[in-house]
């Protein structure tokens, strides 16, 4: 993914209301320490983003009220902030 691009869709997370995580997890698909995780936290719930900076895998969880994390295995971020 172009440099570009990936700074695009950064600041539409944060323009939708996601705060950076400032611990970069190790991304389970390459190996590398380069995870950025994204929190979005509402009322009824909310999303966590986590982004692979070297492998550009994506994965999201969806936060319920009660602080439980389901796995949102059809996510899209492209799709998700158009």
């Amino acid at each position: 993914m172009e440099t570009r691009k990936v700074e695009e869709l950064i600041r539409k997370l944060l323009k939708r209301g996601f705060k950076r995580d400032s611990v970069k997890d190790s991304c389970a698909a390459c190996g590398v320490s380069a995870v950025h995780v994204y929190k979005l936290l509402g009322r009824t719930g909310g999303r966590d983003v986590k982004w692979c900076m070297a492998c550009h895998k994506i994965s999201s969880w969806k936060r319920s009220a009660s602080d439980d994390l389901y796995e949102d295995t059809e996510f899209d971020l492209e799709k998700f902030l158009a």
